[in-house]
């Protein structure tokens, strides 16, 4: 078959190369011409030609192997990736049903069908294709309880069912029920545009909805573009730029996307804040020093769910451990033991202070989740006044 193959791809050059016979044969004549004019002596015509259509037979030859070597390439590869996606459904016991969905997912992968078993494996890819599948059966009108459920499930067996906090998201399929959200309700006539508390209650493989927790009226119609602002512990801050699919009561569903911004690359989200909180020295890193009880006031610089700033009168040393009790609105927490990693110095007009910047060593989860929340809270209430 190969030789049969070259022999067709011989055969059509020389035939492409028949009709310029003679146009080169004219060329080779002036050029003689004027190398005799120059007494140069050059070969015969026939030479010329002969050299030319061997030359052009080899380079004929060589393509032909190339791409049957490519070709050959190609479906061992596909061979390869077919195997590999058949043990993988194997793997998670995917069913009939399930395999050809995910065959339809895989489909939207660069190199579909060499790589395409890549899906099992690299969420990335997974989420990527999911969106493109999804958008294409929601133009369609195929986007039923039906097929969600059976997308969720072959998402389930694939092990990306659950997102693991200290990963950032890539998509908004990767939520968890009952994360807390603001919505960004738009304006609406001399209203500026304002955040609603809500949380999400479901979330499928087209849309995920987020049930209000504030009163009032959510002020959108489908198709509108809408904010989703959230803070995922142990991550970053989130801002989505959501489109509404349907209103139900004091609930929004919105579209699934992978277009969201991120802030906060930490932990913990880190935000300034000014406030009372008192301290002492438990134990210090000279091991020449002893802590005294004395107890000192200060005020807070900026806080998180890990650690805090604060700026005091007095210069503590870095190492040391202190013992903090903090004041947020509405809830006074003590006992919690923090480590000094830094201090600065900050020269002013008429006094000289001194900025501590701590890590919490010792605090309970519900001081730390109170922090979280009022942290959020403020957020809010940024965007209300922008």
């Amino acid at each position: 078959m190969r030789t049969m193959q070259a022999k067709h791809i011989i055969n059509t050059v020389l035939m492409c190369l028949l009709p310029a016979v003679p146009v080169l044969s004219q060329e080779i004549t002036r050029s003689q011409e004027v190398m005799n004019r120059f007494k140069f002596s050059a070969p015969p015509p026939e030479v010329v030609v002969g050299l030319f259509i061997f030359f052009g037979t080899a380079l004929a030859i060589l393509v032909s192997l190339h791409l049957n070597t490519r070709r050959k390439h190609n479906a061992t590869a596909q061979d390869v990736s077919q195997r590999l996606f058949n043990e993988g459904s194997a793997r998670c016991e995917l069913t009939d049903a399930e395999a050809a969905a995910l065959r339809a997912i895989a489909a939207f992968a660069p190199d579909s069908e060499t790589k395409g078993h890549e899906v099992f494996d690299v969420a990335v890819l997974f989420e990527r294709c999911v969106e493109a599948y999804a958008v294409r059966l929601l133009r369609a009108g195929n986007a039923g309880d039906e097929t969600d459920d059976l997308l969720r499930a072959v998402r389930r067996k694939l092990g990306f069912g659950s997102h693991p906090a200290d990963m950032p998201l890539m998509s908004t399929r990767n939520l968890s029920v009952a994360q807390g959200v603001s919505v960004v309700i738009p304006a609406k006539g001399a209203n500026p545009p304002h955040p609603v508390g809500g949380e999400v209650v479901r979330v499928g493989e087209f849309t995920f909805t987020v049930r209000l927790t504030d009163a009032g009226d959510a002020g959108a119609q489908p198709g509108a573009d809408m904010a989703v602002t959230f803070l995922r512990q142990g991550d970053a801050a989130y801002s989505v730029p959501a489109k509404v699919h349907s209103l139900e009561s004091g609930r929004i569903v919105f579209y699934h996307t992978l277009k969201f911004s991120r802030s906060q690359n930490r932990k913990y989200m880190r935000m300034e804040a000014s406030l009372p909180l008192a301290y002492k020295v438990t134990e210090c890193a000279d091991p020449e020093k002893k802590p005294t009880q004395e107890a000192f006031k200060a005020r807070s610089a900026d806080i998180s769910g890990g650690g805090l700033c604060f700026i005091a009168d007095t210069a503590q040393q870095a190492g040391d451990l202190i013992l903090l009790s903090i004041q947020i609105p509405g809830y006074s927490m003590g006992g919690i033991t923090a480590k000094i990693l830094k201090v600065i110095t900050i020269e002013g007009r008429s006094a000289t202070q001194y900025k501590h910047l701590t890590q919490f060593v010792t605090i309970e989860p519900q001081q730390r989740e109170r922090i979280v929340r009022f942290i959020f809270e403020k957020q809010r209430e940024m965007l209300q006044m922008r």
